[in-house]
C-alpha cells in the first residue's frame, strides 16, 4: 500500500514513544521513559558513563528533544498538505527553529506486494 502523511507520522510517533516513552512524564531529560529508561539489575544503563568518552547514552539523548519537540508539534498540528515532500520541508523548519542550524531530512519509502517500507533519515547540525 502506498504510505501517507499520517502513516509517516505515526511512524515516527511510534518511534519516538519507543526511544523515549509514551508517558507525558517521560522526557529525554529524565532518561526514564521508553528505551532510554530501560533498567538492567535494577541500574538505568543509559546513565552509565562509557569509558574513553566520558559521557552517557543519556547526556547524549539530550539532543533527541529537538527531534522529540518537532514530531510532537506535527503530532498536535493538522495541515492540509500532506504530501511526504511536505511533511520534509516542515520537519526541517521545525528542527532548524529547535537547532538553528541546517537540518535535512530524507524520507523514502517503497512498496511492494507483502510490505511498505519507509526510511526516515535526520540530519542536525548546530551553528
Amino acid at each position: 500500500r502506498n504510505l501517507s502523511f499520517e502513516d509517516v507520522l505515526n511512524a515516527l510517533k511510534m518511534a519516538m514513544d519507543l526511544l523515549v516513552g509514551p508517558e507525558e512524564a517521560d522526557t529525554v531529560e529524565s532518561c526514564s521513559g521508553g528505551l532510554l529508561g530501560t533498567r538492567v539489575l535494577g541500574e538505568n544503563v543509559f546513565t552509565k558513563r562509557i569509558p574513553v568518552i566520558g559521557v552517557s547514552a543519556c547526556d547524549m539523548a539530550k539532543y533527541l528533544t529537538t527531534v522529540v519537540n518537532a514530531v510532537d508539534a506535527l503530532a498536535s498540528d493538522t495541515y492540509s498538505e500532506t504530501s511526504l515532500q511536505a511533511l520534509e520541508v516542515k520537519l526541517e523548519t521545525l528542527l532548524q527553529d529547535g537547532i538553528a542550524g541546517d537540518p535535512d531530512v530524507n524520507i523514502d519509502t517503497s512498496d511492494d506486494d507483502l510490505r511498505s517500507v519507509i526510511e526516515i533519515e535526520f540530519e542536525l547540525v548546530w551553528s
